[in-house]
């Protein structure tokens, strides 16, 4: 009896680990996932995966329409879990149109509730000095070449 118990116990534990796998519960997995939304420009798609889904896609709608449309590489850096939170770090990297390349780190910050890992979401998450509120515009980016600090040419 204690070996079919054992059997069991050992079948269960295989289960739920290779859920575990598929799912992707854990924060590196959520954080990832993300960052891959983010990166290819579903802007949506990202912002559903954050505890703030309303505001996080108006703001990453925002920041992008106010970067000239710009695409993102973003990728994801060392990612430290203590119980029920965890951080990441971020590398931001735009490229926008007719102004060219601009990038920095910021922090990702997650937490679970229950079995799901979600992005906690912040203005700082676009970037580590915003002071705005969610949906108000992008960051300001340095200036180039009579460009405004917005990335739109003659505002």
């Amino acid at each position: 009896m204690t070996a079919l118990v054992a059997l069991v116990a050992v079948t269960l534990a295989g289960a739920v680990l290779a859920n575990r796998a598929l799912t992707g519960e854990g924060p590196e997995e959520a954080a990832g996932v993300f960052v891959k939304r983010w990166s290819s420009g579903d802007d949506a798609a990202a912002a559903r995966l954050t505890d703030a889904p309303r505001a996080a896609a108006a703001a990453l709608r925002a920041n992008r329409r106010g970067l000239d449309g710009a695409s993102l590489k973003a990728t994801l850096g060392d990612v430290k879990a203590s119980g029920d939170t965890a951080t990441a770090v971020l590398s931001l990297r735009w490229r926008i149109p007719r102004l060219g390349g601009w990038g920095y780190d910021s922090t990702l910050r997650l937490r679970r509730s229950g079995d799901e890992w979600r992005v906690r979401w912040s203005p700082q998450t676009v970037h580590p000095k915003s002071t705005r509120r969610p949906g108000s515009g992008p960051p300001p980016c340095p200036r180039r070449a009579g460009r405004s600090s917005t990335g739109s040419a003659g505002r």
